[in-house]
């Protein structure tokens, strides 16, 4: 007998499976659970039921033994009240239908069994759904009162019959039930933890997806194949271009690269899918709908493969076309002069070290120092003098050309390097920008400069000392105070 009931307990249990694969396809927000599912749910259920009492057991005359107490327990902990109701309505008209005096006891566990799964679910479930060790210890007492009670109930049968059917299946309803109990209970709680994980997953992908669109620089999700997945709208707010106009990379290159790059963009993308790494494209100029060309700095990371296998990149770019603008405008402030607009000292040193090569000899230092800066100065205001320096410089850059490096070193002294220029061509040119500098005149006062020029010839000769040269000879001609012709 006893082996035999361990047999039939266990097909019972078995067939508790149709329970878990029911489960399977219940939504775990039972607030989006309409009405009508929540019957079908219940009719479901009732199948199950019945289709578990169908193949009971006999322990006595007239009394049954079977698993529906767990599918009842269970059902009101994960299904709610209306589906177990309803399994519990088929059960009892099922069990009426059967007779027996085992009656007394079936109808009264099925309602206490329903009745705790309520309260567990009630009291404990939100409790202990997210504590995955702890929560096995709790439905095993779960179990273990739903059946404690269920025998309770065995109290009620006849005196001749009570403690022989009691000593026959206590220790099975005591032990078994609740083991079995556990074990379903903990495949429904893995459903909720697979899909709690599935939410999680999801939410954090729509999150992510939301801070792609409203990140303030531009980013692009592309996948292996140059499908464009999506584009923020920074993406076309800086550059123009919605997804509807570059659907491909191919599309994007063409339209924001120039044509002699896109062969080598095409490469640079294709390398990137290989490599699976992170990557640090740098700086590329791009050309956006509207014509005009800006500078974005781009970094590629794997985003990991679409369901279809295919690999993914997110591109993110930060345009930095202003701040070059500001870094070339710093470079050039650093070595011009603000108000002439020319080079200034320390590029005039820098210059000179390049230009010092075998190559460039003889390498012609030209200085001139503008004559009355001081009395116009003095005498018409600064802005006068300034109008006079800067008459000089564009009369002097105008007449050099254009290899050679016009600097102004400070004050009224202007500096001319002239690579591959030997003295007489640097005396030429000096008479060239005199004969001009005669047709100007600033407050009815003539421009003029006065030069004076040394050469460098080799290595071993000192820059220092064809610079103090070549000022020597300026000072000279400026005592003179005449101008060369």
């Amino acid at each position: 007998m006893d082996s035999i009931m361990m047999m039939n307990i266990i097909t019972n249990a078995i067939l508790l499976l149709g329970l878990g694969i029911l489960y399977s396809f219940i939504p775990i927000d039972e607030s989006k659970t309409k009405l009508s599912y929540k019957i079908m749910i219940g009719g479901v259920l009732s199948l199950i039921v019945i289709f578990v009492m169908l193949n009971q057991f006999p322990i006595a005359e007239g009394i049954v033994l079977d698993a529906r107490s767990i599918l009842i327990c269970v059902s009101a902990l994960f299904f709610g009240p209306i589906p177990t109701i309803m399994a519990i309505i088929s059960a009892a008209i099922l069990r009426i239908y059967q007779g027996g005096i085992g009656m007394t006891v079936a109808l009264p566990v099925l309602v206490t069994s329903g009745l705790i799964g309520f309260l567990f679910r009630k009291y404990r479930y939100d409790k202990i759904k997210d504590r995955k060790i702890y929560r096995l210890f709790e439905l095993y007492l779960f179990g273990l009162v739903v059946h404690i009670v269920m025998l309770l109930f065995f109290l009620v049968l006849p005196k001749d019959i009570r403690f022989d059917v009691l000593k026959d299946i206590s220790l099975y309803v005591i032990i078994v039930y609740p083991i079995i109990t556990v074990i379903y209970s903990a495949l429904m709680f893995m459903r909720y933890d697979n899909i709690t994980r599935n939410n999680l997953l999801i939410k954090s992908q729509h999150n992510f997806v939301v801070a792609v669109e409203e990140a303030p620089i531009p980013m692009v999700i592309h996948a292996e194949d140059g499908e464009v997945i999506t584009v923020n709208q920074t993406w076309e707010d800086l550059s123009g271009y919605s997804i509807k106009d570059i659907p491909t990379l191919s599309y994007w290159v063409k339209k924001a690269y120039s044509k002699d790059k896109y062969n080598k963009a095409m490469k640079n993308i294709k390398h990137l899918f290989d490599n699976d790494v992170k990557v640090h494209e740098g700086e590329i100029k791009i050309k956006t709908k509207s014509g005009e060309t800006r500078t974005w700095d781009f970094y590629s990371s794997s985003l990991g493969t679409l369901p279809d296998g295919r690999k993914t990149l997110l591109s993110v770019a930060t345009d930095v076309t202003e701040r070059r603008e500001l870094k070339q405008r710093l470079i050039d402030l650093s070595f011009h002069d603000e108000l002439t607009g020319l080079y200034n000292r320390r590029f005039y040193a820098e210059e000179l070290k390049r230009l010092n090569t075998k190559r460039n000899y003889p390498l012609t230092l030209l200085m001139g120092d503008v004559n009355g800066l001081k009395q116009i100065n003095d005498t018409f205001g600064h802005l006068a003098g300034d109008l006079l320096l800067t008459t000089a410089a564009n009369v002097i850059k105008k007449i050099c050309r254009q290899d050679d490096i016009v600097v102004r070193l400070g004050g009224d002294e202007f500096m001319i390097v002239l690579p591959k220029t030997t003295s007489k061509e640097a005396e030429y040119l000096a008479n060239r920008i005199t004969k001009e500098l005669s047709t100007h005149s600033v407050e009815s006062i003539n421009v003029s400069i006065s030069f004076g020029w040394a050469s460098i010839t080799g290595k071993n000769t000192s820059t220092e000392k064809v610079f103090i040269e070549a000022e020597s000879a300026m000072y000279k001609n400026k005592s003179k105070k005449i101008p060369i012709n």
